[in-house]
């Protein structure tokens, strides 16, 4: 998405003041830009308490990255800042932070386009404000793809999906894959209505459940289909009345849940289950056995009880 949004800003970026010589800063680049210009944002909230002025820098930028990715414009900010109330001490302090905050986005985005530079952020969201303002380059870039085909779709956020809306035509030549069972990045501003909200966005779309696995055997399948299910009636399966239960040709192992008291126990159970494998009647194969670890240290651990 953001390669994708940075090559439409060197194309066409001159139709709202961007030169084909845009520079893209990175996260760092970003606070030692910020902190170039610290005096003409005027933090009077946050930075006189500050040990740290980076740090805090940073927190400020990770909001400004936030308010983007939900598209929410330095305007809008100020709007909601100006509305709190300020009946007390604390209501007003909380009005001079949210009023400090929206300012310094106001005043980042001006001077990131008096610069011409750009953050990761804006290769999406500066490629919507072009596609809004114009039509004309939309039109352009709507005709220009037969095809609009996205994976992993479960994990956009909404800056993401604003800017598919836009790309496509009526969603007539869009296709889609996801699964909402499988979102992880939340963390990351993504958000999971966009899949669960995309029937209602696009009614006219056809739905292709894809259940043949070719990865797990079918015990393994059937006990995470139990465990998903605890996430009804909020999952599309619940919703569209699907049915997502996987199914495998692979039907031999059946998982089972052990619990330990504490990890030397775990190893000392691991070494002689593997030993009892290997000196079975008819043993398994030292290649066949593989043990996952979360961490290298873990692994170590796990290589020193094998070894004794």
């Amino acid at each position: 998405f953001n390669g994708y949004g940075y090559s439409i800003l060197k194309e066409f970026g001159i139709n709202i003041g961007l030169s084909s010589t845009v520079k893209l800063i990175g996260p760092r680049g970003q606070i030692v830009f910020f902190r170039e210009r610290l005096e003409e944002f005027e933090l009077d909230y946050f930075l006189p308490l500050a040990s740290s002025p980076d740090s805090i820098i940073e927190d400020i930028l990770k909001l400004i990255s936030r308010l983007k990715q939900n598209l929410i414009e330095p305007e809008a900010y100020l709007r909601y800042a100006n509305g709190l109330p300020e009946a007390d001490e604390a209501q007003a302090l909380e009005k001079k932070k949210h009023l400090e905050l929206a300012q310094t986005y106001e005043t980042y985005t001006k001077l990131c386009r008096r610069e011409n530079v750009i953050d990761y952020d804006d290769q999406i969201y500066q490629t919507i404000e072009l596609l809004n303002q114009r039509p004309n380059v939309r039109q352009q870039l709507q005709e220009r793809y037969h095809t609009i085909f996205i994976d992993e779709f479960q994990d956009t956020n909404p800056m993401q999906s604003k800017l598919i809306d836009l790309l496509s035509k009526n969603g007539d030549n869009l296709v889609v894959v996801g699964d909402d069972d499988q979102s992880i990045y939340g963390f990351r501003g993504a958000t999971i209505d966009n899949i669960l909200s995309f029937k209602k966005h696009y009614p006219k779309t056809t739905e292709v459940v894809l259940t043949e696995n070719y990865r797990s055997h079918q015990a393994i399948l059937d006990a995470s289909y139990r465990l998903i299910q605890n996430n009804n009636p909020y999952r599309l399966e619940a919703q569209l009345k699907l049915n997502k239960r996987l199914t495998s040709s692979k039907n031999t192992y059946k998982p089972s849940l052990m619990r330990f008291d504490n990890t030397e126990a775990e190893l000392s159970w691991l070494a002689s289950d593997v030993a009892r494998r290997l000196l079975e009647k008819q043993p398994d194969q030292p290649v066949d056995i593989a043990i996952l670890t979360r961490s290298n240290p873990t692994a170590q651990a796990v290589h020193k009880a094998l070894e004794r």
